[in-house]
């Protein structure tokens, strides 16, 4: 190995909040195909409801894939953007 190359092995970035409580619950929300309710805010103050369940999330970029069961639309939220969350 010359002086430009690295062993990152066993040096993976980790992402902290990973196991934390809140990605355990959408873990098992997803796990169940539970049936949620989301208050979402977007940009200049939009306000709407989603009805769905969790396809997916990303805990490194809080993102959360959620699939809405009346539009039978998929929605990719940030989870700052998300103002209540309802387990139905």
């Amino acid at each position: 190995m010359n002086s430009d190359e690295y062993d990152l092995s066993g040096h993976a970035k980790s992402d902290p909040g990973a196991n934390s409580p809140l990605w355990e619950w959408m873990d098992q929300l997803k796990t169940n195909n539970t049936l949620v309710r989301l208050s979402v805010v977007k940009g200049k103050g939009v306000r709407f409801s989603i009805p769905g369940r969790i396809l997916g999330y990303d805990s490194a970029a809080e993102m959360l894939t959620v699939y809405h069961v009346d539009e039978k639309k998929v929605y990719l939220l940030k989870l700052n953007e998300i103002d209540d969350f309802i387990p139905c």
